[in-house]
């Protein structure tokens, strides 16, 4: 098996594994996640080092 075969089994693999995830993610309801996204200041991205 090629390099090239192996790379396009993998993106297929995660593909699928990202599809997986959303179809979960979508049945969740959203509020636990608002939390979480509050902690980040738009601002801080891009000045810390």
């Amino acid at each position: 098996m090629s390099v090239r075969d192996k790379l396009a089994k993998l993106r297929k693999h995660i593909s699928q594994r990202i599809e997986e995830l959303a179809r979960i993610r979508d049945q969740q309801p959203f509020t636990g996640n608002i939390q979480w996204f509050d902690r980040f200041d738009p601002q801080d991205i891009g000045t810390k080092s």
